[in-house]
């Protein structure tokens, strides 16, 4: 069965309206819902196919992601401010071309496409866990999850910016559950002297994509991901 096509075409990411189900994720009980990214080719097969990958990719992540690596950031009166990572992500590769997945709905943009699949069969959305852009400003307090956000600039193409910021939130929640932090300096209250350095090496599993908000004219992207505990 072909994917409903709903985007609409265009040639500025600033009319880009994305779908309700890509702003707010339906969560699932036992199915997981995933989005699919791609840069628009010129047969749109190519798209969808690559796609398809991309969420195939993610449901692995999904599965066992191992999050290892260091930031190192400096404290302002601001809050921190990050100064260089080395992040790495290890998933089992062999384990996508096993993943069979139903995609559900397609939106096509002028340089983008996005897919919504699933592991399950195809039928009724459930429902998203939040309906609202309040978290944006503060992590809500969802019960039975443990949740953090991921942010990223907007880059040309919008896609590889989601990429970013749900990365950028998978290891914020790989660090929320074990963290580590080494002081290099001591930090004044009144002026930035010193650097930090926090460091992950942690397994995760079960995480969704609660969220999606996107700022055009502070030009970022921050993405609500969470585990159920």
């Amino acid at each position: 069965m072909l994917p409903l096509l709903i985007g609409l075409l265009s040639t500025n990411y600033n009319t880009v309206e994305y779908p309700y189900w890509f702003l707010q994720m339906p969560i699932g009980e036992e199915e997981f819902f995933v989005v699919g990214y791609s840069p628009r080719y010129h047969y749109l097969s190519s798209s969808i196919e690559k796609a398809e990958l991309v969420a195939k990719r993610k449901i692995a992540t999904h599965l066992r992601d191992s999050i290892f690596g260091e930031r190192a950031f400096s404290l302002s009166p601001l809050g921190k401010i990050y100064l260089s990572e080395t992040i790495n992500e290890i998933f089992d590769t062999t384990a996508i071309k096993n993943i069979e997945i139903s995609i559900i709905d397609t939106a096509i943009f002028a340089n983008m496409v996005i897919i919504l699949a699933s592991t399950g069969e195809e039928g009724k959305l459930p429902p998203p866990i939040i309906k609202d852009t309040t978290w944006v400003v503060g992590i809500p307090g969802i019960p039975g999850w443990i949740l953090e956000t991921g942010t990223a600039p907007i880059y040309e193409h919008e896609h590889n910016s989601w990429l970013a910021a749900e990365k950028d939130a998978r290891v914020s929640l790989a660090m929320s559950l074990e963290y580590h932090l080494k002081d290099l300096k001591k930090y004044d209250e009144k002026s930035v002297s010193g650097v930090s350095l926090e460091s992950v090496n942690s397994v995760i599993s079960g995480v969704h994509t609660i969220a999606r908000y996107i700022n055009r004219r502070e030009e970022f992207c921050k993405v609500l991901m969470g585990i159920r505990k």
